[in-house]
Formats: C-alpha cells, structure tokens, sequence
C-alpha cells in the first residue's frame, strides 16, 4: 500500500509521510467498512430494548453483560426468543432462545466464536478443541473422535444414569432445604452442574470420585476452576487486549494469573 500512496505524492514527500498516508488511509478504510456494515446489518429489523447509554448499551451502567440474566429474562419475556440489543459500545448483539435456531448455529461451521472470545477462552483453556475453529477444530475433532466413538459412550452409559440419579436426589434435597416460606425456590444451578461434572469425569477420565454432589461446599478444584473464571472486566488487563489486537502478542496476558491459580489448585 505504501508503494501504491507513492505513485500519487508529490516527488518531494517522503516514504516516512507515505507510511503515515497509507496508515490513515487503512485506519479511515475499517472505520468507514464497520460503520457500513453496522448501518446496513438485518439484525437491526429485530425487535430489543434501546441504548442507555454508548458504554453499555441496552444495560444500565449498574448492570454489566456477565451479570445481566435477569435482564435478559425480562427481555425474553417482553419481546420473544429472538431479539436484539446493544451490547458494550452499542454494538449490535442478538440472544436467542429459539431451538431450532440454536441447533443450527452450533452445528453450522459459518459460525465461529469471536477474536474476543477466542482470546479469552484460549488463555483460560488453552489452545484446544473448545476454542480453535475452522481447519485446526476439524484436525483436532479428527484426533478426538475414536475417543469419543458409540462403543466408548455406551461403556459409560451406566456412570451417567447413575450420577443423573444422584444429582436429582441431591437436588431434590437441597431443593426441600432451600424453600422460602412463600413456597418458591432458588437454587445455583451453575454450582451444581459443576459438581456433576467433576464427578463424572473424575470416575469416567480418572477412575476417581471426587463424591462433590455430596459436599455442602465446592470442591476444591471446582473452587479453582471458579476463581480462575473470575475477573474485572474493566481492568486493563482485561481491556488493553479486548480492544487492542496488538496488545494481545504480550506477554502478559489477561489469564495468565488465572491459569496460575487453577494449575495450584490442581497441584494440590
């Protein structure tokens, strides 16, 4: 590009100054494309709630996007199992509830997780089958499949019905524990999906039982897994790499604390 700005400056203009031109020219290139895109996108013609505000968008400033499930509840309520709203730096989001919808976007390969989301997850989780796309997903889903093969599933196929029983007896128990005297109750379902699923792959992967279901607090690595999924999102370390590509190539990543973390809490 920068040869190409060259061809159209005076003789006396410098390479320096047609790095400079090329460089605004890019930067005025993506500005102009995004805005485009984002004044022509169909996802506009959907129904949602409006801006608040240019930083969070449909949320008010007290309700951040990781904690705006109940928001999102009323939402779905007020305007379907499809809709639109204003994410971070109004930028266009969609939720839905609609199964269909949802079987179709996780089994289609036109849909990838973001440059964000990748970064995020691939320093939490590593570089693996939950975080690339494209033709390393497909190598690494080749690799994986024999493990994961109808004769391997249905040699687990007891260990499954047997902790789904223990989970509905342990619910069922906490549930009689939890009521409120209005008769309703409220249970952590994300704590005690967790819990099943340490269990599982502790018996399953590790001829192990971690007997979590019946613990009244997490087990411990449950308890890593958590603090290492925890972070401020308005943090630098987090922002500087969101926001900055560039700044991704650091060193210093946003989970690299956090990795730590659960790789002591394994160790122990």
């Amino acid at each position: 590009m920068v040869a190409l700005v060259s061809n159209y400056l005076p003789e006396t203009y410098s390479t320096a100054t047609a790095a400079v031109v090329s460089a605004v020219v890019y930067v005025l290139y993506v500005i102009v494309s995004k805005v485009l895109a984002y004044r022509s996108a169909p996802i506009r013609d959907l129904p949602g709630p409006k801006s608040v505000n240019w930083l969070t968008g449909s949320h008010a400033r007290n309700v951040w996007e990781p904690d705006a499930q109940d928001t999102q509840l009323e939402w779905t309520r007020e305007y379907g199992p499809v809709f639109r709203y204003y994410g971070w730096f109004n930028l266009n989001r969609i939720i839905t509830m609609d199964l269909r919808a949802l079987n179709h976007i996780l089994n289609s390969p036109e849909f990838e997780k973001t440059d964000d989301a990748r970064l995020l997850l691939g320093d939490i989780l590593g570089k693996g089958l939950l975080t690339v796309e494209g033709l390393k997903h497909r190598q690494q889903r080749k690799i994986m499949s024999p493990a994961f093969g109808l004769p391997q599933i249905k040699a687990f196929s007891q260990l499954f019905v047997e902790k789904a029983n223990e989970w509905r007896d342990a619910l069922a128990a906490e549930a009689a524990r939890s009521q409120a005297p209005d008769g309703s109750i409220r249970l952590d379902m994300y704590l005690w999906l967790n819990k099943i699923t340490l269990d599982i792959i502790g018996e399953a992967g590790f001829n192990y039982s971690f007997r979590s279901l019946h613990q009244d607090e997490a087990h411990m690595l449950t308890e890593g897994l958590r603090k290492s999924t925890t972070f401020d999102p308005f943090s630098f370390k987090f922002m500087i790499p969101a926001l900055i590509p560039p700044a991704r190539l650091i060193v210093c990543r946003p989970f690299n604390w956090a990795k730590s973390l659960f790789n002591i809490s394994v160790a122990y």
